[in-house]
């Protein structure tokens, strides 16, 4: 009798050890943040809306930026993916020639400033509220496409980001593997004083 409930009580403790390792597993997610630019308000070369509206897209990163930071985001922090349009020309990871992330965040981890551009060969696309802590020339506030003879563009009305989730949604695994050890020491301390 008490050899069984001795194994019943191990497996217990193993299927939770189990369970936290599956969630600690899972705990690591990446973010995306996601732009809406504000509809263009000027054209040249025969660019126009509908068609051309305004840039909307997103970045994806394993981490979320620094809270309270500026930077450019390069080496392993360069974002895992990225898709941007303006409605006629899409700039991603896959089709772009060069590309840069600049971006200032709040104490929330908020998007509140940012220098982003894309490029495929002469064609570019930009977006950004022009902050002096990581643009120091040629910087305005501005959404704009350019570079095939055409251009859409608007200016001193930037866009806004959202993060799904917010930017520290998902526990990381180290406190999944600290609450699945606080368990696990909970069923041994049981299955002690069962024995006992």
């Amino acid at each position: 009798m008490r050899l069984t409930s001795y194994l019943k009580a191990s497996l217990k403790v193993a299927a939770i050890i189990f369970a936290a390792t599956l969630f600690a597993s899972a705990g690591k997610a990446d973010v995306t943040y996601t732009y809406t630019g504000h509809l263009f308000t000027g054209f040249t070369g025969g660019a126009a809306c509908p068609t051309e509206c305004q840039i909307a897209g997103s970045f994806t990163v394993t981490n979320p930026l620094p809270v309270s930071s500026s930077g450019y985001l390069f080496g392993s922090t360069l974002p895992t993916s990225f898709s941007f349009t303006d409605g006629a020309f899409t700039f991603n990871n896959t089709n772009t020639t060069s590309s840069d992330f600049g971006f200032i965040t709040d104490p929330t981890g908020k998007l509140i400033g940012w220098n982003m551009d894309w490029f495929i060969g002469t064609l570019a696309m930009f977006t950004s509220t022009g902050p002096s802590a990581i643009c120091t020339a040629g910087c305005s506030v501005t959404d704009i496409r350019n570079g095939d003879g055409s251009s859409a563009f608007n200016t001193n009305t930037p866009g806004t980001w959202s993060i799904p989730g917010g930017p520290t949604g998902v526990p990381e695994p180290s406190t999944m593997l600290l609450l699945a050890a606080g368990l696990a020491a909970l069923a041994l301390r049981s299955i002690v004083k069962a024995g006992a």
